[in-house]
């Protein structure tokens, strides 16, 4: 509220404490005294009555029923903003007591402008009638005191006469008088400490604080009490250590439960301003007060709680550094109550931060307090933390961990927490006391260790395992290395049975960072000094033993704690979550061996020194050749491996090869178990490799020859034999396939290898940025500084003499070239190419005679206004000839640099091959990069193309899968993997083969039938079957890298991921090479980010759908639609905004509805529209009749109706409108894919393979055709067949003749070359009376194939495309299949269970999930037929589909009211609100008249939006 609004206008709003005293409320009475009085009072049925005030509850949580005083509406809403605790004006309040309010505006001008009779009064006047005591003037100037100052602020109150009114005010407080006059006493000073803060010593000095204390303590008067509460809120503001001093805590505490709720948070807002800077001294009042604080947290008020948890916060920081008051602190039951708040209603009642900083206040506790280390663990906080951390996301706390604010860091605080529960093995000589008493507790009690150990151990190595930052995984191995010193052997063997911790510690061990290396390396040590027989076994399968040979190798040691992050501060990790302790430095472990006065060990050393002890005592070549060592399976798997690539190039040998692939698979998927570092020693993955590329994938040297096309017949072959293999059960019985193994098995071996470093930003605030290149503009994200240096051995071109540059992170090196060349280029140069560069510059040339100063006007606009949108379409800012020949090389520390991708990620593939983990901090931006850069030669022209092979670039006509446009196979042709990892890293070999499997899986389709055919036309088959083959692939799920969906989540989340250049390049290049190592949520977050430059979060729309601007900053346009003209409508409405960037929303004409449920009923229609009968769009239209109702059947999905080039019309349509209807279905799907809309349209999904511009083939047909799919492939066994009899020494015509298709000779069956179902397509110029024989089969099938999949869909594709590409590029898409696309396109099938309808249908306004009409509504929806229950879902939402995720993803979330009418009940009907997905249902009589009612509205309600 503003003060200086006038009266009349501002003093209905205020709030209670501040309402004018001329309200009607607080007009003096001239009788009895108007405030309720307690008294004592035999009638317990007067509400008003008082009792004998007992001993103040201390553990109550009801709160009594007061009735409303006359004098004072105390129990109205409390102005929260006047809390200290939500809005403190204190600028020495921490981050867990809220935000600073901004002040009011101009309040002294507000009051100085108004006159002297408009309330305020004359102090002088108003203080001589106090000063005389009379008491028909004391009312009265107590009334206009209080006018006058609850518009008064500390300027405005210079001329009130504090110290001459105060101690009046206190008197007549203090007084026996009327009651009137006490409690208008109190108020003004209420309002005076208010208005100025600086009156509250004044106050306090004249000894208001008894006075105020004593009246709470009487309470004779509810709202003298509830004033005084309000008067001691607002003086412990500037006077808290008096306030406390004078007993106000117990005072305020004493009868809370008598206020209403708003008074209940002004009284803890006051104890938690007492407890602000809370001194030694004054424990003894702390402490006896602290019982009923910690009582206080079992309210069920949020903001009530949070305030007594600041108290309690405030408290504890105040005696951290008291072992002795923490110790009597826990004493007082603070322990137990916060640990059941974080446990039980921590969530709902307090926001984050303050709920980090409970778990702050355990850390605290336990830090000093062996007495809260004790509670804690009897009290199993283990359970509790389990429970916080896997509710965590780490990937999305990651970037926190570089922030200069760590407390806002929940996985931070619990390993904070654990680190003061379980003491460090390696100890601080200024904490060794304290560590030791821990110790002496954990060790006289081992159950509370082994309790909370089974709890914290298998979250804490699933964190590490699951691709945590390298805060979290130190933090993490660190506790896991602690647990194992402080335990027995025996607890070990339990602790461990069901944990591999042999893989876990050797992955760790591969980690970079030495301070993870360090932990790992002791766990090993500790493992081995207590149980050396369980674990020397273990340590060689799994390759511990041998990850600790590298680290003896490396010559000389480098001092991890030395790696400074972006030359800040040394990272050493060793005290990362340990308390910090003033003005202490201490030193990093890992710098040597150091000892304290007695000589004993306070480090254990470095790395390898550790390493050389552990090699040298338990590791030595006698102790690991006494073990079994490799399992024999590993033995047998490198013969077999070195057997198969020995034959491998042996073209002859096929069979014999197949065999010994065979003998690999059985000893792979053997009943001997096998490790993941024993399948990696195997070289099972590079012999498999090898054989499928027919051993160009070891041979360094391959290039294509003469013999290229028998290499891609020969790798077709084997893949087809490996496909063979793969689908084979591992075992008999077994439902695992040897596909479902192998993927498992790599997946465990890439999870092991971190080869793909998260780059996140650090200390990164959005302000403005003032870039040079590629041109000058102002920017919110940061630039990087880059100095241009001539290379040296490069003499045509100039010096650049520009300075240090100002480089947007996201220019190309096609940009900076082209803004470096003019200023570089000798005359020469510029005379010979100036043009050529002119015609590639784009829309952001610089002319050569332009300096960078002379940028225009227009430039600038553009590039800034870009900024609020980047990355909102597919679109850079500057339009770059990709083709076009670069002049320049640029090279960063002697590399080239690929034109491929920006500077930035450059800069970024420079670092990660430095650091483990990469922190882009201040120092990364305020350094200077030196870049040099030379003219380009032919050789290093990183735009010319090579040379395709011919058996690569041209059909061979085949009628099934063209190979060689498959991207799995055509690495297997290449034997290479497309990406920047190095073939040497071990990473390269398994995604290789990960990305071949998935290949195998999802083409088995076309795969396996082929092997039929060929089996038939072999003669290996007698009987000709169908060839499509039913195998059991493995679900995609599997191919998922959780580690790699993790590590992208975070990368996604950093605040410099503004668009894909922001991104590391391996999440550019395994999205696009390997997509299906992401989650789909991931995939589609990936989508989001690099095509619109951001990521949202819908389903079926947003959850503010009346906000001008949707959750994710996209401004809204609207647009009206016709009912009886939706194509028109649609088309009018994409050619004005498919390319705007705004959320569409929809309002039909005369309707008065609007917003989200419009909107998804018009996708809901128009897509209706387009499967109608009659438009010639899809398979099965106007085929011989000319129906002009109902929609195309197409039970497995619609796919384009084949129009042949001769045809324009056909039954009365025009292809050109069957073009245009595409182009406009191509803009309504991608508008609503980038809105978020779901559409109710079922394509096929050939349909989706088509428009990604996957090549289709004969088995395609099958997916929506399956009865030609099927004739066609029998037909192609039969051409194969007939190819084979010709081909052979005794074949002739006659025993061709002989073949017939399903006992009837090819030419009796009456085909002519006419396409199946489309008499008017003829496939041939020739006669098509011709019939078709086995002589001409082939052509025949040839031309049908082409017809149905290319030729005759492909105008009907491109005008698609063309339409998509409007509003962003299809491309995108790409990193999707076709099922996910469907999913994202049109949600998913109606379909509930009857527990999905209790857990998310909210009930609300008059029903409850127990309600009669509630359950019978259930159990109607429950019974409804699938139409009905599309009819139902459209009718509340609009949409007869449910988003990705089914009716739990709702959003708003399906909502179902009581409909309350003054007829009779039963005539009414129920109504929606579709922008909520709300539903208002009437209470019917009975369950059958609901139905009925319910049935009538959905089906009759449809088709129009009007006020309900």
């Amino acid at each position: 509220m503003e003060r200086g609004r006038k009266r009349s206008d501002a003093s209905d709003n205020l709030p209670a404490d501040k309402r004018p005293c001329n309200s009607p409320e607080f007009r003096t009475a001239t009788s009895a005294p108007s405030l309720v009085y307690l008294q004592q009072t035999n009638n317990p049925s007067t509400s008003t009555s008082s009792m004998d005030m007992p001993t103040p509850p201390q553990n109550t949580t009801s709160t009594m029923d007061m009735p409303t005083p006359q004098l004072n509406t105390s129990t109205a809403t409390m102005d929260t903003s006047m809390d200290p605790v939500y809005s403190s004006d204190e600028s020495d309040s921490d981050n867990s007591e809220g935000s600073h309010e901004s002040p009011p505006p101009s309040p002294r001008q507000a009051y100085n402008g108004r006159s002297d009779d408009s309330g305020h009064g004359n102090f002088k006047k108003i203080l001589e009638a106090l000063e005389k005591n009379e008491p028909a003037e004391v009312a009265v100037a107590l009334f206009q005191l209080c006018e006058a100052l609850s518009f008064c602020n500390e300027d405005s109150v210079g001329l009130v006469p504090v110290e001459k009114m105060v101690p009046l005010l206190v008197n007549i407080a203090g007084g026996e008088g009327q009651p009137d006059e006490m409690l208008l006493a109190v108020r003004a000073i209420t309002y005076l400490c208010d208005a100025m803060p600086r009156s509250a010593e004044s106050v306090v000095r004249h000894g208001a604080l008894p006075v105020l204390c004593g009246k709470l303590l009487s309470i004779e008067y509810l709202d003298m009490a509830e004033q005084c509460l309000q008067a001691l809120e607002k003086i412990s503001k500037k006077q808290p250590v008096p306030c406390l001093q004078a007993g106000s805590i117990n005072a305020v505490l004493a009868y809370l439960d008598f206020f209403s709720t708003s008074i209940q948070r002004t009284a803890v807002s006051a104890v938690a301003n007492m407890c602000k800077r809370v001194s030694h001294d004054s424990s003894p009042i702390i402490m006896e007060s602290l019982p009923q604080l910690c009582n206080l947290l079992q309210y069920s008020d949020s903001k009530f709680v949070e305030t007594v948890a600041t108290c309690l916060i405030r408290i504890v920081d105040s005696y951290n550094s008291s072992p002795q008051l923490l110790d009597e602190l826990c004493q007082c039951s603070l322990v137990e109550r916060t640990v059941h708040l974080i446990s039980v209603d921590g969530r709902t009642l307090l926001n984050n931060a303050t709920y980090m900083n409970m778990i702050g206040l355990l850390t605290k506790l336990a830090s000093g307090s062996l007495v809260a280390v004790k509670s804690l663990l009897e009290l199993n906080i283990g359970s509790t933390l389990k429970t916080i951390f896997m509710d965590f996301d780490l990937p999305q706390s990651a970037q926190y961990f570089h922030t200069d604010d760590l407390r806002f860091n929940q996985a931070y605080e619990v390993l904070k927490l654990v680190n003061q529960l379980i003491p460090p093995a390696v100890k601080d000589l200024a904490d060794m006391q304290l560590i030791l008493t821990k110790e002496k507790i954990l060790t006289d009690q081992p159950t509370l260790l082994c309790q909370f150990s089974k709890d914290i151990l298998p979250v804490f190595i699933k964190a590490v395992n699951s691709g945590s930052n390298l805060y979290v995984s130190y933090g993490c191995i660190s506790v896991v290395s602690n647990i194992f010193y402080f335990s027995t052997p025996e607890m070990l063997v339990e602790l461990l049975c069901d944990i591999n911790i042999s893989s876990f510690l050797a992955n760790l061990l591969a980690k970079k960072d030495h301070h993870v290396v360090f932990s790992a390396l002791r766990a090993v040590e500790i493992l081995m000094q207590k149980l050396p027989d369980v674990f020397l076994s273990s340590f060689i399968k799994e390759g511990v033993v041998y990850a600790i040979d590298p680290l003896l190798m490396q010559e000389t040691c480098q001092n991890s704690g030395n790696q400074a992050v972006d030359g800040g501060p040394s990272r050493c990790l060793c005290y990362t979550f340990d308390m910090p302790k003033p003005s202490q430095t201490r030193s990093c472990h890992l710098r040597g061996i150091n000892k304290d006065e007695n000589g004993s060990q306070s480090g254990s050393g470095t790395i390898f020194m550790l390493a050389r002890q552990l090699k040298g005592k338990y590791f030595t070549h006698e102790a690991v050749s006494s073990e079994i060592g490799l399992s024999e399976i590993s033995h047998k798997l490198k013969t077999c491996c070195q057997l198969l690539n020995d034959t491998i190039d042996t073209p002859s040998n096929e069979e014999y090869l197949s065999n010994v692939l065979d003998e690999v698979m059985r000893e792979l998927c053997g009943g001997e178990t096998m490790t993941t570092f024993e399948f990696v020693e195997s070289g099972i993955v590079k012999s498999l490799a090898n054989y499928l590329t027919n051993g160009k994938y070891l041979d360094k040297g391959m290039v294509y020859d003469s013999n290229s096309h028998d290499h891609y017949l020969s790798v077709l072959k084997r893949l087809k034999s490996f496909a063979r293999l793969c689908f084979n059960k591992v075992c008999k019985g077994s439902d695992e396939t040897i596909m479902t193994f192998l993927v498992r098995k790599l997946q465990s071996v890439l999870s092991s290898f971190d080869s793909f470093p998260v780059v996140l930003s650090h200390g990164y605030r959005h302000r403005p940025f003032r870039i040079e290149v590629p041109i000058r503009h102002n920017a919110t994200h940061p630039c990087v500084k880059i100095s241009f240096v001539r290379d040296d051995d490069e003499i045509e071109l100039s010096e650049f003499d520009g300075g240090v540059l100002y480089v947007e992170s996201t220019s190309s090196l096609a940009e900076i070239e082209r803004y470096l060349w003019p200023k570089i280029c000798k005359t020469h140069c510029a005379e010979g190419e100036g043009s050529k560069e002119a015609s590639t510059a784009g829309t952001l040339d610089v002319s050569s005679t332009c300096s960078s100063e002379e940028v225009t006007s227009h430039e600038r606009q553009e590039s800034a206004s870009s900024e609020d949108s980047y990355g909102e379409d597919q679109v850079d800012n500057t339009v770059i000839n990709e083709h076009a020949e670069p002049n320049l090389v640029f090279k960063l520390k002697g590399k080239e640099l690929s034109s491929s991708v920006t500077l930035y990620q450059s800069l970024l593939d420079d670092q990660t091959n430095l650091e483990p983990d990469v922190i882009n901090g201040p120092k990364f931006w305020n350094d200077v990069h030196i870049v040099t850069y030379k003219r380009a030669t032919n050789h290093q022209n990183g735009y010319i193309q090579q040379l395709e092979n011919p058996i690569l670039s041209s059909s061979s006509g085949n009628l099934t899968v063209q190979w060689h446009s498959v991207p799995f196979f055509s690495s297997l042709l290449k034997a290479n993997f497309p990406c920047n990892l190095s073939k040497s890293s071990p990473s390269f070999d398994i995604l290789f083969m990960l990305r071949t499997l998935e290949g195998v899986n999802r083409f088995s389709s076309s795969l396996l039938p082929e092997e039929k055919i060929y089996s038939f036309a072999e003669g290996r088959k007698i009987e000709q079957d169908s060839p499509k083959t039913s195998v059991s692939t493995v679900p995609q799920d599997e191919f998922i890298s959780h580690k790699l969906t993790e590590k992208l989540e975070q990368q996604m989340r950093d605040p410099l991921a503004l668009n894909p250049s922001g991104l590391p390049l391996w999440c550019k290049q395994l999205m696009e090479t390997s997509p299906f190592l992401f989650s789909f949520e991931a995939r589609k977050k990936y989508f989001r980010l690099t095509t619109f430059g951001r990521i949202i979060h819908t389903s079926s729309g947003d959850s503010d759908d009346t906000s001008p601007r949707s959750p994710s900053g996209r401004s809204r346009e609207k647009f009206t639609v016709d009912r009886q003209n939706l194509f028109e409508s649609a088309s009018k409405m994409m050619e004005s905004k498919a390319r705007n960037k705004a959320l569409l929303e929809v309002e039909y004409l005369e309707e008065v509805g609007t917003g989200l449920g419009p909107t998804i009923e018009f996708y809901t229609l128009i897509s209706h529209e387009f499967q109608k009968v009659g438009l010639g769009l899809w398979r099965g239209d106007l085929c011989g009749s000319n129906e002009n109702q109902g929609f195309v059947s197409a039970p497995l999905g619609l796919f384009p109706r084949p129009w042949s080039a001769a045809v324009e019309n056909l039954h009365g349509v025009n292809f050109q409108d069957v073009h245009k209807k595409f182009v406009l279905l191509g803009q309504v799907v991608a508008k609503a894919i980038k809105d978020g809309r779901i559409v109710d349209i079922t394509l096929s999904r050939a349909f989706y393979r088509a428009i990604l511009e996957q090549e289709l083939s004969i088995y395609d047909i099958l997916s929506f055709d399956p009865e030609l799919g099927r004739t066609l492939l029998e037909f192609q066994a039969l051409v194969k067949k007939s190819e084979i009899l010709r081909s052979s020494p005794v074949g002739n015509d006659a025993s061709t003749s002989n073949l017939d298709y399903r006992g009837t000779k090819v030419e009796d069956l009456g085909l002519d070359f006419c396409l199946p179902g489309y008499v008017e397509y003829h496939l041939s110029d020739k006669n098509n009376s011709e019939l078709v024989d086995i002589d001409n089969l082939k052509e025949y099938i040839n031309m049908v194939v082409e017809a149905t999949i290319r030729a005759g869909i492909c105008r009907q594709l491109e005008a698609f495309k063309s339409g998509f590409n409007q509003v962003f590029p299809l491309s995108a898409l790409k990193v999707f299949r076709e099922d996910e696309l469907d999913t994202m396109l049109c949600g998913e099938s109606v379909s509930w269970s009857f527990a999905e309808l209790v857990d998310n249908i909210k009930f609300d306004h008059g029903y409850t999930a127990n309600s009669s009409p509630v359950i019978n509504l259930l159990e109607i929806m429950q019974e409804l037929e699938s139409a009905q229950q599309k009819a139902f879902l459209q009718f509340v939402t609009g949409s007869p589909r449910l988003p990705p995720g089914g009716l739990a993803s709702l959003n708003p979330r399906l909502t179902v009211v009581r409909k309350h009418s003054n007829t009779d009940t039963d005539m009414e009907l129920p109504s929606v609100m579709t922008c909520a997905n709300y539903l208002k249902l009437p209470p019917y009589s009975t369950k059958e008249k609901m139905r009925e009612r319910l049935l009538y509205a959905i089906t009759e309600g449809q088709g129009s939006f009007h006020l309900s």
